[in-house]
């Protein structure tokens, strides 16, 4: 775990903020972790280290989005409810609302959710650091983009289509 973190460029000092324990606690959960003695790891803490044993390929702004999200404060029930006062007040064309099923429906944007969460954070609260200025440079670039009807070059279309698979 400390190899692919070092390898992610995450800094033990700024997972350790992100998930709101002391770094000599960090050290010892990912020791524990790396001698496979999960039980003594906290529940959110080990879906961390889980979730960067999972995926490869993984960006510093991916697992630092689900580590934010993983120790937000939160409660399941709290959004739920602020999800359905929501839902009750706005039409059925809102675009929100459109979002969200396309949410609950399809796993095809699973893998931005997260870092969208944690971005969405960062600039509501916009207590920017050089760190969170760059978590967040790729959507604010990106919004910039759609809103300005910027151009694709012929390489971003190439590219979207080795993705999609057309």
């Amino acid at each position: 775990m400390k190899e692919k973190l070092r390898n992610l460029g995450i800094k033990t000092t700024e997972l350790s903020e992100f998930m709101r324990i002391s770094r000599p606690s960090l050290y010892k959960y990912i020791e524990l972790y790396e001698s496979n003695e999960y039980k003594l790891v906290p529940e959110k803490v080990l879906r961390v280290f889980k979730y960067v044993d999972k995926y490869k390929n993984l960006s510093k702004e991916q697992v630092i989005a689900f580590t934010i999200s993983e120790f937000s404060d939160t409660d399941v029930s709290d959004k739920k409810e602020a999800i359905r006062n929501y839902l009750l007040n706005k039409g059925a064309n809102d675009p929100k609302i459109n979002l969200m099923y396309v949410l609950a429906t399809t796993e095809s944007l699973d893998d931005i959710v997260q870092y969208l969460i944690s971005a969405g954070k960062i600039l509501d609260y916009g207590d920017y650091d050089e760190s969170k200025i760059y978590q967040v440079a790729r959507l604010v670039n990106l919004k910039s983009d759609i809103m300005t009807n910027k151009p694709l070059s012929e390489d971003e279309i190439t590219k979207a289509k080795t993705i999609i698979g057309d």
